[in-house]
């Protein structure tokens, strides 16, 4: 296929009408996209559920998509992804991750790469979400829209900068707690954070090792909880900045709508202004997080 070697344990089902029906299947073969259209990527991975853990290797050009009823284990990518990547309503029984590549230590950087795939779930991813590495690879970026229920509870991990959207706002989206709608679990961004996370029934602690920047009129971390039982408290956890803070013209720094918290806030950089936390509701405990600026005192940061 467009010059491409795949191993017949690729494919699956019965061919029919001109493609292939739904089918289960315990492939452990490499998936190689390169060159592939879309006719047939959908061939692989349409209406697919994949039993065994799944390696994908090529670029997922923009016009392209990767449609998927079910990965039961972990499923990796490797090369520049564009595209849309689409799961069914039984989600990712492992990890999700999009591999870097290795750093030449006489051109570190010359490999980043920058993921800008929308990614939606239409169930839990359980295990994490990574793009890159904690070490020898060089930066992996995401600047996409991640949508599922929920994640696993150390869950997000983008070893580049951050600016897209993580979310579980997806039964229906509109920034309130609807059945079905989960937390998000830890998240971890080691360069710049300019992105937007939104966790329905709450979000994991959070580092950023980079400068973290909002604008008027958007909130950086949002939960919404319900009104009864387990959806009743929707609380942040801490967050850890290493970068200079800038939320400017006051953008929100942290809304937790209807019910909730939030843990230690420790901004160890400089910047501008921290911008605005609000709680709302009931507070889930008798206190909130501790708030500590060690940037404040030579920058000019203003609470």
């Amino acid at each position: 296929s467009a010059g491409v070697l795949q191993s017949a344990g690729v494919f699956g089902g019965v061919f029919l009408n001109g493609t292939y029906a739904v089918a289960t299947l315990d492939t452990i073969e490499t998936i190689n996209i390169d060159g592939l259209n879309q006719s047939e990527l959908d061939a692989i991975f349409l209406g697919k559920t994949f039993t065994n853990s799944v390696n994908v290797v090529g670029d997922l050009e923009i016009q392209n998509n990767i449609t998927a009823s079910e990965f039961r284990q972990n499923v990796t990518f490797d090369g520049v992804y564009d595209g849309a990547i689409i799961v069914g309503a039984n989600g990712v029984g492992g990890d999700m991750s999009f591999l870097g590549v290795a750093t030449d230590p006489d051109a570190v950087g010359a490999g980043d790469r920058t993921i800008t795939s929308n990614i939606t779930i239409g169930g839990a991813l359980t295990g994490s979400l990574n793009f890159g590495a904690a070490a020898d690879t060089d930066a992996v970026n995401y600047s996409g829209t991640f949508l599922a229920t929920s994640t696993g509870a150390n869950s997000i991990n983008v070893f580049g900068d951050f600016s897209g959207l993580l979310s579980t706002d997806v039964v229906v989206a509109n920034g309130t707690f609807d059945a079905g709608e989960g937390a998000l679990g830890s998240i971890n961004v080691t360069g710049d954070f300019a992105g937007i996370v939104i966790g329905i029934l709450g979000i994991g602690d959070t580092t950023v090792g980079g400068d973290l920047t909002g604008i008027t009129g958007v909130t950086k971390f949002y939960t919404s909880s319900g009104t009864t039982g387990d959806s009743f408290l929707a609380n942040m956890g801490s967050l850890t900045v290493t970068g200079d803070t800038n939320i400017t013209d006051n953008g929100r720094l942290i809304d937790v709508n209807v019910n909730g918290n939030f843990g230690d806030i420790t901004l160890n950089g400089g910047g501008t202004a921290v911008g605005l936390i609000v709680t709302s509701g009931v507070l889930g405990g008798t206190t909130t997080g501790a708030i500590s600026i060690t940037g404040e005192a030579l920058s000019g940061v203003t609470v």
